[in-house]
């Protein structure tokens, strides 16, 4: 009889055991955002499924179905025993760790989350600002922040308070990576209007904790260019003269736009400039062009910003004629240099296309009409660098 009553206990100590499921943390009160650590233990084999998860204590205990519904934060833990961190809820409350496994909450534990104020202070260099101008934001508040906070420029239209309202309308926007005080550059939306620099503990679920407002003036949209002519050679330099406002965006630029293009947008200039140049807040100055290797009618426009911008001004000019071996000697003679279109190459290759071939040719009769002539050749094999540009030699005089 006492064999078997032994027998009976030895089968059930593992199983008990194996229910002594743990969780315990660093500490039981944390600020928004703050990280826990847990320690755990399953009391089991390692469990492939098993979770902890970050609940408000309001939630009926027991079912992890239910637990699932209204976690805040998780984390798997296939180990058996082991330590995981996860962030503090941003909203102040009652929550718990619960461990889940297999439908069934097996432990858990509580803590706090306070009420925190920041004390948050936004300070600008001034309270009104040009399209694109320049701004100094200076914030600084009592705890620091958590590494998730952020710095928005926010129309002042949209409503206060929530940071997902405030992420929906962004124009601009940075982390401050946990820190209590720095001084971030922005620059001015491009539409004139009212806006707020808002600063907001986390990028999801958070909270807006301080606010300065400021203005963009809006800006007489006009300007002038001027051409020494009205029609060029293939390649030829083209001078283009300009005037505008000062408080136009430095991103405000004059691009060469084929005639048939529609006026007026700049995001349809954008799609079909030639080349173009940023006018960087200089309010008048001369920009040099290169007269494209097709002949036709062309514009210079200028626009008010690189997006969503205006066409303010243009002028027309004629490109006509052919770039032939002569018409290269004598640019080279005038001016020292000569700027092709025309050379095309495989994307990020220095494979020459077939299609280069007309101009190649007539670079070919150039150097056989004057076998004393030597040449510096630079390019690049897409459009984002310079034109391909060649140089005399010292032989002319003029600088390589």
């Amino acid at each position: 009889m006492k064999l078997r009553f032994w027998g009976i206990l030895f089968l059930f100590i593992p199983l008990l055991a194996w229910c002594e499921s743990k969780v315990s943390l660093n500490k039981t009160s944390f600020l928004p955002g703050e990280t826990i650590v847990i320690s755990y233990s399953t009391g089991r084999p390692p469990l492939n499924s098993a979770w902890l998860g970050i609940i408000p204590s309001n939630v009926a205990h027991g079912k992890e179905s239910e637990n699932d519904t209204h976690d805040v934060n998780y984390a798997y833990i296939p180990q058996a025993s082991g330590s995981v961190e996860l962030a503090a809820p941003l909203q102040p409350g009652s929550y718990d760790i619960r461990m889940n496994y297999d439908g069934a909450e097996l432990a858990s534990a509580t803590f706090q989350v306070q009420a925190v104020d920041y004390k948050a202070s936004i300070k600008l260099n001034k309270g009104t600002f040009t399209p694109g101008e320049e701004i100094t934001v200076t914030f600084t508040t009592d705890l620091e922040l958590p590494k998730s906070a952020w710095l928005g420029v926010i129309p002042s239209n949209v409503p206060h308070g929530k940071s997902d309202v405030n992420d929906q309308h962004d124009v601009d926007y940075q982390y401050v990576e946990g820190k209590k005080s720095a001084s971030l550059k922005f620059h001015a939306p491009e539409k004139a209007g009212s806006y707020d620099f808002r600063l907001h503990d986390a990028d999801s679920g958070g909270t807006e904790i301080g606010s300065a407002t400021f203005q963009v003036g809006s800006v007489k949209l006009e300007g002038t260019l001027k051409l020494k002519k009205d029609a060029f050679a293939p390649g030829e330099e083209i001078d283009v003269e300009f005037t505008a406002p000062e408080a136009l965006s430095p991103r405000a630029w004059i691009g060469m736009i084929p005639s048939n293009v529609p006026h007026g947008k700049e995001e349809v200039n954008d799609q079909h400039d030639i080349q173009w140049q940023y006018l960087e807040k200089k309010s008048s100055g001369v920009l040099r062009f290169v007269a494209p290797p097709e002949n036709g009618s062309y514009d210079f426009r200028m626009n008010s910003t690189d997006s969503d911008g205006v066409e303010i001004t243009s002028v027309t000019f004629k490109v006509g004629g052919s770039l032939d071996s002569k018409a290269m000697a004598t640019a080279i003679a005038e001016t020292g240099k000569l700027t092709l279109y025309g050379v095309q190459f495989d994307f990020n290759q220095a494979t020459i296309k077939p299609e280069s071939e007309p101009v190649l040719r007539e670079v070919g009769g150039l150097l056989q009409e004057d076998g004393a002539l030597k040449l510096k050749i630079e390019g690049h094999t897409d459009n984002v660098g310079n034109l391909l540009t060649i140089w005399s030699s010292p032989r002319s005089g003029r600088k390589v």
